[in-house]
């Protein structure tokens, strides 16, 4: 008899009252080995800093290794299997895009509704020397450990 896969929702903010906006640092001390396919409202971004990662995207098989960057959209399912635990380091964003306080009309339409509906397409896995990795990395504040 085969088992289901099951999906997870993840809930990360649990009511309104909470600021929808966590920053998460993992090492080798900290880390979770294997993470589930699971999926969440919020958009996520992961620096990698050092080590490595299998993640699977939406059934999309990718390998990330030290300095990349992984964006995950909303409501889309994913997993991770990290291989190169002894030199992991990462830092994890985990948002609500709601915090970006668009509130016009025509930036709303602009900007935010493209992501929010999945019309937006930009790469998964952003590699150091890639186009906007170092402007990512920018506006990602985190202290280095």
């Amino acid at each position: 008899m085969k088992m289901q896969n099951r999906i997870y929702k993840e809930v990360h903010f649990n009511d309104e009252l909470t600021f929808p906006f966590k920053v998460n640092y993992s090492d080798q001390t900290t880390f979770i080995h294997k993470l589930p396919y699971h999926f969440h409202k919020e958009m996520e971004i992961i620096y990698f800093q050092e080590g490595g990662v299998f993640y699977e995207l939406e059934n999309i098989p990718y390998k990330v290794s030290e300095e990349s960057i992984v964006i995950f959209p909303s409501n889309t399912h994913h997993k991770g299997t990290v291989f190169d635990y002894k030199n992991h380091k990462s830092y994890i964003y985990i948002f609500d895009l709601s915090i970006l306080g668009i509130n016009d009309i025509i930036s709303l339409n602009k900007y935010l509704n493209p992501i929010l509906n999945n019309e937006l397409c930009y790469p998964v896995v952003i590699n150091k020397g890639s186009n906007n990795f170092d402007d990512l990395l920018d506006l990602c504040v985190f202290q280095k450990k």
